[in-house]
């Protein structure tokens, strides 16, 4: 009796780290390899639905096998939606020719597939890893979509492709999760994820845009040399262990605002192309942007950092809204950036940095050091620097070079001062014999003002003579240091004239032109000249007066000297008409100039008006002031972050901002505050409006004027007590913003302003006035339920 041969096996041998494994399934048909390994997807494609159903069952019964053995398979379009694979699930090295649907499924055990490959569109979509994902090498040429899973082991993607989009949106990571040297061609996205291990996008490419926002990172989040040719969106992110985004290259905008960083922040050596966001954003930990290069803005408005912050050796643009307290800039390279909306440097290193084309007019420096640092066209009228900011500074320069260098395949800009450029030449401002030499007396810009005056070439001389002598004159009588240049532009003269502040320049156009009229004058020996410098000695004043004769002599002898050379009486007079036309031009160039024309801007903003309720009684008790005092202490622990709040005649508030829905909240603490903590309480009333207004910024924001100023002062009288009313582009700016404030119209006939009319609107002019009548619809502030 003969019996069948054995049937054949698979010829398909799974390699890896371990070794080598056969397959054990029989060839297929005729094939060298089994169904499941078959490469013919068209051939074979109902064949392998029911032997892979077959081969799940017989894992799943058998308890000696321990996993479910997919490596290798070659898979038609699948899908295993809501499968549960009870055991571990090994998908190594796979191939999934179509679609691959894996949605709501869940894995007991361990899930592999590595090095796999998912030709097709891949879902994931609701899927439970109860053990370790592992995707690591594998190749997603369709989308690949992971959201709403749960991966409560680690999820290993490590160096993936990624050629469409990634989605890995409202995902729950209980472990390490791992995307190193991950490439996403497409774009990607995590977006209101938690992740309670560590996570790794370390030298990660992302091609297209990247969207991190709303996350959780529990452990340390590193990003560190990851390349981001997209925008990078990290938006409302918490980072609650270290974040390292060291040497990663930022093509496009990079969106960080409202995080949350409770560890240390590292940008180190990071490349932002496009604009970089940190609006609002906490850094708890030590902050580093060293040798960072920013070639657009960044901005950092209303940024917390609780710790140092350092831009050491650090390339900036456009710095702004910094809140710059403890900021290291040493060795920086701060060429053409603009410190935009920040006033105030405090304790800040500016040491060997470079401050090219800059502008630090009228801000304040507090103990900040520019020792070393180079100083090229750098604005400094008006700036205020405190005495440890004279005293930390001990040199600077003037000038520098660059070095075009090689480093690491790169070429790169390395920037060195010039050693003759330093100042002081020899030893430290404040010392020795610089004593009376500091960095403000160098830097100091004085104001400047200047005439260009039709001068005769054979008065020229006299006249720049006489002009020069003016910086002694002014010196002597008055005290006060003048500077005088003079250069030839065509036929005419240019005179400028530079002084230490603007009350100095209106002094000495004031004298300039009583010295002027000198020239005029027959008898130079009754002269009589006011000295209001006491500082001045006998001896100064009269040989001022002396070397004065000189002077104007010279110009008349000039003069007379001209007319001797001329033949006719026709030339003499002409002359004459010039001599007193140049006189004429002389005495203009002192005339008072104009008062400056303020520099007033435009914006859209919020303003609020408020008044507390039963003032005049606190008056008839005569605790007014103390009254006065609770309101103010507790407008600005409330609105001390708005752009602007005042409280003035004792109960009369204002606020202004930008953002509607922080107003209204703003709002509804000092009412809840006032009410509380004042005896009697009272109660406060609001009314708000929105528009364009006029405003002057400084050092601070100063309101200038525009209708929100006055309609919000129109409306407040007629609040009630204890609420807060606004106009109807307010309530359009609250249902336009993310918050919980809502305005509700209202309707009803009310105390002061009766029934509205047909179209829901009040009539808030003033009553009494003769103002027009001032129709609008009007709205309560409420929070939404």
């Amino acid at each position: 009796m003969t019996t069948d041969p054995p049937p054949k096996k698979c010829s398909y041998v799974f390699k890896d780290s371990s070794g080598e494994t056969p397959c054990q399934h029989p060839v297929y048909k005729h094939h060298s390899h089994c169904v499941f390994h078959h490469d013919n997807v068209a051939e074979k494609e109902t064949d392998f639905r029911t032997a892979v159903a077959e081969f799940m069952k017989k894992t799943e019964a058998d308890e000696i096998i321990e996993f479910y053995d997919f490596r290798g398979f070659i898979f038609p379009p699948v899908d295993f939606s809501n499968t549960e694979f009870k055991k571990s699930a090994d998908f190594s090295s796979s191939t999934f020719s179509g679609n691959a649907h894996f949605s709501s499924n869940t894995f007991s055990g361990d899930a592999n597939f590595r090095e796999s490959t998912f030709s097709g569109d891949t879902d994931f979509i609701s899927s439970t890893f109860s053990g370790n994902a592992e995707f690591s090498s594998s190749t997603f040429s369709g989308n690949a979509e992971f959201s709403s899973s749960t991966f409560s082991g680690d999820a290993e993607f490590s160096s993936s492709t990624f050629s469409g989009y990634a989605y890995f949106n409202f995902n729950t990571f209980s472990g390490d999760t791992n995307f190193r040297k991950s490439t996403f061609s497409g774009e990607a996205s995590s977006i209101s994820s938690t992740f309670s291990g560590n996570v790794y996008f370390s030298s990660s490419t992302f091609s297209g845009d990247a969207y991190f926002n709303f996350n959780t990172f529990s452990g340390n989040a590193h990003f560190r040399e990851s390349t981001f040719s997209g925008n990078a969106h990290f938006r409302e992110s918490t980072f609650s262990g270290d974040a390292d985004f060291s040497s990663s290259t930022f093509s496009g905008n990079a969106d960080f605002r409202e995080s949350t960083f409770s560890g240390n922040a590292h940008f180190r050596e990071s490349t932002f192309s496009g604009n970089a966001h940190f609006r609002e954003s906490t850094f708890k930990g030590i902050t580093s942007f060293e040798k960072g290069i920013f070639e657009q803005r960044v901005e950092f408005k209303k940024a917390l950092f609780h710790d140092e912050l350092s831009m050491k050796d650090a390339n900036l643009t456009f710095l702004k809204n910094l809140e710059a307290y403890r900021v290291d800039f040493e060795n920086a390279v701060l060429a053409e950036t603009h410190f935009f909306q920040i006033e105030h440097i405090e304790h800040c290193s500016f040491q060997h940095a470079f401050l090219l084309s800059l502008n630090f007019s009228g801000k304040t420096m507090v103990d900040c050091d520019f020792t070393g640092a180079v100083f090229k066209a750098v604005h400094t009228q008006g700036w205020q620097l405190d005495s440890a900011t004279i005293q930390n500074t001990k040199f600077i320069y003037t000038d520098y070079r660059v070095e075009i260098v090689e480093q690491e395949g790169q070429t790169k800009q390395q920037y060195h001062p010039i050693g003759e450029s330093r100042v002081p030449a020899d030893g430290f401002f404040g010392e020795g014999y610089n004593e009376d030499f500091t960095i403000v007396t160098f830097l100091h810009e004085p104001i400047k003002w200047n005439r260009a005056i039709k001068i005769p070439s054979y008065l020229r001389s006299a006249v720049v003579s006489y002009i020069g002598f003016f910086n002694e004159f002014i010196q002597v009588t008055e005290g006060i240091r003048v500077e005088i240049r003079t250069r030839k532009e065509g036929e005419k003269l240019r005179v400028e004239f530079l002084t230490d502040s603007e009350e100095d320049k209106q002094a000495t156009e004031k004298v300039f032109q009583e010295y002027l009229k000198v020239v005029g004058q027959t008898e130079l020996e009754n002269l009589k000249i006011t000295f209001n410098n006491r500082q001045a000695s006998e001896l100064d004043k009269k040989l001022l007066i002396i070397e004065l004769n000189n002077q104007i002599n010279n110009l008349k002898n000039k003069l007379s000297l001209t007319q001797q050379l001329v033949e006719t009486h026709k030339e003499k007079a002409r002359i004459s008409e010039e001599y007193n036309e140049v006189l004429k031009n002389l005495s203009q160039t002192s005339q008072p100039t104009a008062k400056a024309i303020e520099n007033i801007e435009t914006g859209g903003y919020a303003v609020m008006k408020g008044d507390l309720k039963g003032f005049s009684s606190y008056m008839e008790q005569g605790v007014e002031v103390e009254v006065s005092d609770a309101v103010r202490k507790i407008v600005q622990l409330h609105a001390s972050d708005m752009i602007y709040q005042e409280v003035a005649k004792g109960d009369s508030v204002m606020v202004i901002d930008s953002n509607a829905q922080r107003l209204a909240l703003t709002a509804a603490r000092i009412s809840e505050d006032i009410e509380m903590k004042i005896q009697g309480n009272p109660r406060i009333r609001f009314a708000i409006d929105y528009g364009e207004i006029k405003y002057r910024r400084t050092t601070l924001f100063e309101p200038k004027g525009g209708s929100p100023l006055r309609l919000s002062e129109r409306i407040e009288p007629f609040v009630s007590p204890g609420e807060v009313w606004c106009t109807e582009a307010f309530a359009e700016r609250l249902k336009h913003e993310k918050g919980p404030y809502q305005a509700v119209p209202i309707r009803e006939e009310l105390p002061k302003l009766g029934v509205p009319n047909e179209k829901g609107e009040y009539n808030v002019k003033k009553e009494g006035s003769k103002e027009q009548d001032i129709w609008m619809t009007l709205f309560r502030v409420t929070k939404s339920s």
